[in-house]
């Protein structure tokens, strides 16, 4: 068996995943723009744990103090890009948006989930915590979308989020070849596992308004 060909194959479906992830909030950013109002707590929250990943990856990197600053592993530098977009979408959320609206019980237990899960993360060193902090972040991130999308859908754009579920189909095939070859641990395919069912149940809820919508104007 060539070992080689599944190396290939992990390292094009997570480049694959990562184009249409940052497709995806392009184009997400750009709906905003044009008159969305999507719930910006979710993407605050995104925001915090985007930025806590590039930490991460750069801690992870330190401690190969024999490799030369061009050979920083290349997610490294994706990490850092989908962190900036993924800011300038809760930004664009917040002010452009009407951001301040979206404020309630929910979204401040939202905050609080998240705060939790960041204390996790800083205050120990243990990968199962890492892993359960991580899960809080990104699920109190996603909450009030996946409430929201089922009240008001009219509020957030379709094409984004299927770009979004595409790249986390990618990245989990990337994932399991990963893992069954020992280049990833369990937890990490249960988080892509994770991440591909939340945002699975937030396209489909949209996919049935758009839909209707279409089907309607026929």
């Amino acid at each position: 068996m060539d070992l080689q060909l599944f190396l290939y194959s992990a390292v094009g479906t997570a480049a694959m995943a990562w184009v249409l992830l940052f497709w995806s909030e392009c184009t997400y950013a750009h709906a905003i723009w044009r008159g969305k109002d999507p719930n910006p707590v979710t993407w605050i929250i995104w925001t915090i744990g985007a930025w806590i990943l590039v930490r991460v990856e750069w801690v992870g990197w330190e401690r190969h103090k024999n490799w030369a600053f061009s050979e920083i592993p290349p997610r490294i530098g994706f990490f850092v890009v989908i962190a900036v977009t993924t800011t300038l979408i809760a930004l664009l959320a917040t002010f452009v948006g009407k951001g301040r609206a979206h404020l309630g019980v929910r979204e401040a237990a939202c905050f609080a989930l998240a705060i939790f899960g960041v204390s996790l993360w800083y205050q120990f060193d243990a990968p199962w915590v890492a892993f359960w902090s991580a899960l809080a972040i990104d699920f109190a991130g996603a909450w009030p979308t996946l409430k929201s999308v089922r009240v008001c859908p009219w509020n957030e754009p379709l094409f984004p989020w299927k770009l979004t579920v595409a790249s986390a189909v990618f990245n989990v095939i990337s994932l399991s070849i990963l893992t069954a070859f020992g280049g990833e641990s369990w937890t990490s395919l249960v988080f892509g596992v994770y991440y591909l069912v939340a945002n699975y149940f937030i396209l489909t809820p949209l996919v049935a308004y758009y839909g209707g919508l279409k089907h309607a104007t026929k």
